[in-house]
């Protein structure tokens, strides 16, 4: 029984969803035994924003051609390998989304996006972010009717923006 028990952990490693010799499977983070079927409950992905922090005002690091750039700091846990942290910026209350920064993978529980870009002089004065996780990487600077597909999201931020 140990080699069909260690088919059973290896076939689970690459699937989510699996049948061996008479027993159901699914993979969502721990195995439970259940007549002849074997269920897996996944802990989610979460994803916060720490800095800056909600309802601050953002504060330049750099200041170059009307673009005031910034870092955006946070924390993930549960996040699977191959995924990507995507930083989405809107105007409170406008429809367009658009990706700032790099889409990174990051490899512990707390990432940061640099060279963060927005215009103080945008007709707003506040600037609506949230973080995502996808599949793939999204181009920066990259404009979406509402948010990409997506796996998990942070809590909404809203940030002032600089005077």
């Amino acid at each position: 029984m140990k080699s069909s028990s260690a088919l059973l952990l290896a076939v689970t490693l690459m699937s989510s969803s699996i049948s061996i010799m008479g027993y159901q499977g699914l993979y969502n983070g721990k195995w439970t035994i259940k007549s002849n079927s074997v269920a897996f409950a996944q802990t989610p992905t979460t994803i916060s924003i720490t800095s800056p922090q909600h309802g601050s005002r953002i504060q330049c690091s750099r200041q170059s051609g009307g673009q005031c750039y910034f870092t955006v700091q946070g924390r993930v846990s549960n996040l699977s390998q191959g995924n990507y942290l995507s930083l989405m910026l809107t105007v409170p209350g406008g429809g367009q989304w658009w990706h700032s920064g790099n889409s990174i993978n990051p490899t512990n529980n707390t990432w940061n996006i640099s060279m963060v870009s927005v215009d103080p002089n945008t007709l707003s004065d506040r600037i609506e972010a949230v973080v995502i996780v996808t599949s793939n990487s999204i181009p920066p600077g990259e404009g979406f009717d509402s948010l990409p597909p997506h796996d998990y999201e942070s809590a909404r931020n809203i940030w002032l923006l600089p005077n």
